[in-house]
């Protein structure tokens, strides 16, 4: 791993996955999308999120959105 690269593991069906990512479980809504923009914002691309968690909403997809 160089610099700021995020290492990554190669799946079986040939995708490549980020080691560390940012878990939304428990979070609340508000917070998820804080959490969620501030980890894109520094470099994070794996971002779990369920709508069984219950702050998998539209406002945190818009904040997502709202990344360069």
């Amino acid at each position: 791993m160089e610099g700021d690269e995020i290492e990554k593991v190669h799946l079986n069906n040939g995708v490549e996955m980020p080691v560390i990512g940012l878990g939304t479980f428990l979070m609340k809504p508000e917070e998820a999308e804080d959490a969620v923009y501030n980890a894109l914002q520094v470099g994070y691309r794996l971002i779990d999120t369920a709508n069984a968690y219950l702050n998998e909403r539209a406002s945190l997809w818009r904040r997502i959105s709202m990344c360069p």
